[in-house]
């Protein structure tokens, strides 16, 4: 019986250290997750493998406890010669015990995999559902909200055509069209702050013009952004040379160079 209580002793002892282990591990997976996913992967492991050996010993000791072990220690009958005594259990080998640990270990691999498989597998169709919801709404000018926006800005309707492009440029959209449109907007409100967002971002994009970069030159040229001003209407007549106009601004910027601006505006009129 001192046997069987050692080995009860032992296998509790066990369970409890594997247990603690295991709870240690889940509060530092908790813990340290979000820094790096390795921390994950680590802590799970070595939290599964912690609750298998609680689970192996938290078995043996219901197998000590049960009724057909406890026959084993039931007191021998009397036989001829040296009586028998029934052999009581021992405690794991730690050959065995590492062999388990092993196993958990792979056992809490496939099962991390699983996991980022079924986690990543439900996310990329939301993730799809996502980009095409946004490529939806970052298309305006080949839907419905550009034409009403522009059906707008033709009938002078200024304010009802920002209402229509602002919130979908804001969510996302990367189309040019509509940024002309609400700079547009802007601008014939005379806000031409507004109105140059929207002209840089879509000149950024890759829209170029002789009447956005005239544009572009005028508000800078409101502002008293000179430099910035004389480069916009250079490239403005590089590109639309008939624009008289802007000859007699850049002379007026430039007076070393008003002489050879007024040639210019002679020779495009």
């Amino acid at each position: 019986m001192n046997d069987e209580a050692n080995q009860t002793e032992h296998l509790t002892k066990e369970r409890k250290r594997y247990t603690r282990l295991a709870i240690i591990f889940l509060f530092a997976l908790a813990a340290l997750q979000g820094l790096h996913s390795f921390f994950f992967t680590l802590f799970f492991w070595l939290a599964a493998g912690a609750g298998a050996m609680a689970a192996y010993f938290h078995i043996m000791l219901k197998r000590l406890a049960s009724p057909a072990h406890q026959q084993n220690f039931s007191p021998p009958h009397p036989t001829r010669g040296r009586p028998s005594h029934p052999q009581a259990s021992q405690p794991m080998p730690s050959g065995k015990r590492m062999v388990i640990i092993g196993a958990s270990v792979i056992v809490g691999f496939f099962a991390l995999m699983i996991f980022i498989g079924l986690f990543f597998g439900d996310a990329e169709p939301s993730s799809n559902e996502e980009i095409q919801s946004n490529e939806e709404i970052q298309s305006p000018s080949d839907g419905k909200i550009y034409d009403r926006a522009y059906a707008s800005y033709q009938e002078k309707n200024y304010r009802e055509a920002i209402d229509e492009l602002k919130p979908a440029l804001l969510s996302g959209s990367a189309d040019s069209q509509s940024m002309l449109l609400l700079g547009d907007s802007y601008y014939e409100e005379k806000n031409l702050d507004s109105a140059y967002v929207w002209y840089d971002k879509a000149y950024d994009l890759g829209e170029r013009s002789a009447e956005l970069s005239h544009l572009m030159a005028y508000i800078l040229d409101e502002r008293g952004q000179t430099a910035e001003a004389i480069n916009f209407y250079k490239e403005a007549v590089g590109q639309d040379s008939a624009r008289i106009d802007i000859y007699k601004r850049l002379g007026e910027l430039e007076p070393e160079n008003a002489s050879r601006y007024a040639d210019m505006q002679k020779r495009n009129e």
